[in-house]
């Protein structure tokens, strides 16, 4: 068929020049002539053809992942407003049925007490929510700066388990195992803040049976701070993305576990700042072993 049409062309070519008379040698030297020129063309195009294709294809597989991502996107994006509007509205509701409660009744002191503490309790939840989105602006705008010091480590964790999970650690639900004096450079709330999400992680998401063990550690070079559990641990697929902004496993629809998918962002960005290491390695059999390590102290 090629051939076809090269003797068509050729014979055009001849009647367009005026060479239907020449010899038969020079016509075949001409007849050449014209096929690779054709021959050359036709690999021309197709070549282009093929490159054009290939472009296509990559186009294609381009937009289709920018069309997955924007979906995952949009998929996490309605997680987080939805977990946000339950956390701003499940302590507001709380405290307003405690203050109604407080107004509208003539309680006992004992009552009323009890109602006071649960609505501390609650405004508490949110100042820490409202911290929590204030800290991961800061910390995304650039303007979180943090002040290292050299801190007795071991002292603020023990201080900030009595203070605020004094409740698990008298139930067996959470262990302590705190070296003395171990000192490591950070910034006090930073580690606060560090310790606080990983502990409320752990209650949350390891089950109502699980035991969580926090410990304060020294290494050769470090201090180490562990968050373990034995609950039913983080699937494989997850673990990649468990540190990412506003991410959280499942859908929030039908999610039972509090939070807004900020905790263990947080978490990693401060590890961050503060020149730290973050790890997660699976409990063996089950459940989630986090270490955070500060730069060791002098003191």
């Amino acid at each position: 068929m090629l051939v076809d049409l090269n003797y068509e062309l050729y014979l055009v070519h001849l009647k367009s020049m005026g060479l239907t008379d020449l010899p038969s040698q020079e016509h075949q030297i001409i007849k050449g002539q014209l096929n690779q020129d054709l021959s050359r063309r036709i690999w021309m195009v197709l070549g282009e053809g093929a490159v054009f294709m290939f472009l296509l294809l990559i186009g294609m597989r381009k937009v289709r992942s920018a069309i997955a991502s924007e979906m995952e996107l949009a998929r996490t994006q309605n997680n987080f407003l939805l977990s946000i509007t339950h956390e701003l509205k499940s302590p507001l509701a709380a405290l307003k049925l405690q203050l109604q409660t407080l107004r509208q009744r003539k309680l006992e002191p004992e009552k009323q007490q009890h109602i006071l503490e649960r609505s501390q309790k609650e405004s508490e939840r949110l100042q820490l929510l409202v911290e929590d989105l204030l800290l991961t602006a800061r910390m995304d705008s650039g303007k979180g700066k943090l002040n290292i010091e050299d801190l007795n480590i071991s002292e603020i964790i023990r201080r900030l388990l009595q203070d605020h999970y004094s409740e698990q650690i008298d139930s067996s639900r959470i262990s302590v195992a705190i070296n003395s004096d171990c000192y490591g450079l950070c910034d006090r709330q930073a580690l606060i803040s560090i310790a606080t999400n990983l502990i409320d992680n752990a209650i949350k998401y390891s089950g109502s049976e699980s035991t969580i063990e926090v410990g304060i550690e020294m290494e050769s070079d470090s201090v180490v701070l562990k968050v373990l559990d034995n609950g039913p641990g983080i699937p494989v697929k997850e673990r990649s993305r468990i540190f990412d902004r506003f991410y959280r496993a499942g859908n929030e629809e039908t999610r039972n576990a509090k939070g807004t998918g900020l905790g263990l962002y947080i978490v990693s960005r401060l590890v961050e700042e503060m020149k730290g290491n973050l790890s997660l390695d699976q409990g063996q059999p089950s459940g989630c072993h986090f270490k955070v390590t500060f730069p060791l102290g002098k003191a």
